[in-house]
């Protein structure tokens, strides 16, 4: 099993039973753990902004809102990351 660094990591989605790990170099790992369980395991600067996503806010540029009240979060690498409405007023603040 290969070990990542916290500090490398930009974006974890949840997929299913095991998460993706998307790293800032633009590479990806799949890990034995579901979201659930890592939600408690990152230091303040990540964020669970959806369902199936755990973000470091350090990287986010802007929130954007788009008609029909959908909200996107953009990075610094140009992703654009969902958002739910429940998440997007912390967000703000």
């Amino acid at each position: 099993m290969e070990v990542v660094a916290v500090a490398h990591l930009s974006c974890i989605k949840g997929a299913g039973n095991y998460s993706e790990l998307y790293l800032k170099d633009g590479s990806s790992k799949l890990y034995g753990k579901s979201l659930t369980k890592l939600s408690t395991s990152f230091l303040p600067n990540f964020v669970r902004v959806r369902k199936s996503y755990i973000l470091d806010m350090a990287l986010a540029i802007k929130i954007k809102t788009l008609p029909g009240a959908i909200y996107q979060l953009v990075f610094s690498s140009n992703d654009i990351i969902p958002v739910s409405r429940e998440k997007t007023k912390a967000l703000h603040q």
